[in-house]
């Protein structure tokens, strides 16, 4: 499997593609561990799901005021500029990926109004012991950091990504909190870390469900691995990196490994958690504000009142990610 790498003779993509594009990386397979987390911490978590999405959203700005203070800088140095290849078809797909999030999310409240599960189950305000894994959950939802330089540096319009980044942070906090709080409300303590394992598999609607949760993966796998193959070819074989063979043998290596770790993987909640807690917590809230104050204070353009800010924002990622790491740790030791 190739994935190529785009060049400055791309067409770059419209504010529409690109909304679709980043939309479709914000929803992604933490829409399924939500009413999870919820049922682990309780409806008083939903604040903190609400503030994680507000200090996500915030810092993708930052990442967008990095690549306009420089446009030779990038957030992550991985990242190539021109790494989509061919945009108009990622944007369709992507456009397909969107969708498919929607027919999940209408699947799910169809079973609990129509199908007889209901909505009965009133859950509980708080419990303390499930937060960091709930937090380390939904910072699994905003994690798309990584893919926006390349969305923000593909794009026709440049000064249009700040309100394509508004909106797509607010339709995908809309479609999580829905998820988490109906799910919560049809199967409360009961919810799994998958909500499709719950969902009755005798109804046309829970078939429906489950169905696009395997679609749902093919319609951002190219968008997420795009960047991460071009990074690989540009570092890892740069005095090759135009032999077809290599480039394919590394996007075949890339897709079996993580068909591998997704077979041999256990504990769905807790690896997300993980996942969520130790690579989340850098990506979406603490390298964004470590690199945006590195790279204003050159050009002076960090108040002072903003610099405390970043910081206050940098110690609640690292709170986040010890406590969440640790939580998952233990979790999936004593299951294990």
């Amino acid at each position: 499997m190739e994935f190529s790498g785009g060049n400055d003779g791309d067409v770059s993509i419209s504010s529409v593609h690109a909304c679709f594009n980043t939309l479709n990386s914000l929803s992604g397979v933490g829409i399924l561990a939500i009413p999870y987390a919820l049922s682990s911490s309780g409806w008083i978590s939903i604040l903190f799901f609400f503030l994680i999405g507000v200090t996500t959203w915030y810092t993708g700005l930052l990442l967008q005021r990095c690549l306009k203070l420089d446009p030779m800088v990038r957030s992550y140095p991985d990242l190539a500029n021109k790494a989509f290849g061919k945009k108009d078809f990622l944007s369709y797909i992507s456009a397909g990926g969107i969708l498919v999030s929607c027919i999940l999310v209408m699947s799910i409240l169809w079973i609990g109004a129509i199908d007889g599960v209901g909505f009965k189950n009133k859950g509980v305000l708080v419990k303390w012991s499930g937060i960091p894994t709930a937090v380390s959950l939904y910072l699994v939802c905003y994690t798309a950091h990584h893919v926006f330089p390349t969305i923000y540096n593909s794009m026709k319009n440049k000064k249009h990504f700040s309100k394509i980044l508004s909106i797509s942070f607010a339709l995908s906090s809309i479609i999580y909190a829905v998820v988490a709080i109906f799910g919560y409300l049809m199967y409360g303590e009961e919810v799994q870390s998958q909500i499709t394992l719950n969902l009755p598999t005798h109804n046309i609607s829970a078939v429906i469900a489950i169905s696009t949760t395997i679609v749902s993966p093919l319609t951002k796998y190219a968008l997420i691995l795009s960047p991460i193959m071009e990074a690989i070819n540009t570092r890892l074989i740069q005095a090759n990196y135009k032999r077809r063979s290599l480039r394919m043998l590394t996007g075949t290596g890339l897709v079996l490994g993580t068909i591998l770790v997704a077979l041999v993987v256990p504990l769905f909640g807790y690896v997300m958690s993980l996942i969520g807690a130790l690579l989340s917590s850098c990506t979406s809230i603490v390298f964004p504000c470590v690199i945006y104050l590195k790279i204003s204070k050159g050009y002076r353009r960090c108040l002072e009142f903003e610099s405390v800010v970043l910081v206050v924002i940098i110690v609640m990622g690292l709170v986040l990610m010890v406590t969440g790491t640790y939580s998952a740790i233990v979790g999936i030791t004593l299951h294990l």
